[in-house]
């Protein structure tokens, strides 16, 4: 986590809920619950760890930056933009290896293989 960076955990985390809200760029390492998903709240995008899964991501997403990326390590992720889009609203589902970038100027979402 950079020195810019906001994580904040809503009251009731971990009984009611595991949603954690960001702004700026983190590394998570999440562990499975068995019970609750953990989801990560950015200013562009909703990114889901599924209850029985693990993963290790990275989330990029500078408060001044139009755009943001999540590089998934290990384990598996949906990503869904965070707002209503004119052009796609539809989730995409994350591997191992793979990244999703976003540029709210253009409304754009990609997902692509992560650089080795």
């Amino acid at each position: 986590m950079d020195s810019f960076s906001v994580v904040r955990l809503p009251a009731g985390f971990n009984q009611r809920n595991r949603d954690i809200f960001l702004a700026g760029s983190v590394s998570f390492t999440v562990h499975s619950s068995g019970i609750k998903p953990v989801i990560v709240h950015t200013r562009a995008l909703i990114i889901t760890v599924p209850d029985s899964s693990a993963a290790s991501f990275t989330i990029d997403g500078r408060p001044k930056s139009p755009g943001e990326e999540v590089d998934l390590l290990k384990g598996k992720l949906k990503v869904a933009k965070s707002y209503h889009s004119d052009t796609d609203n539809e989730p995409v589902t994350l591997r191992a290896g793979e990244m999703v970038m976003i540029n709210t100027d253009i409304d754009l979402m990609e997902k692509e293989k992560m650089d080795k």
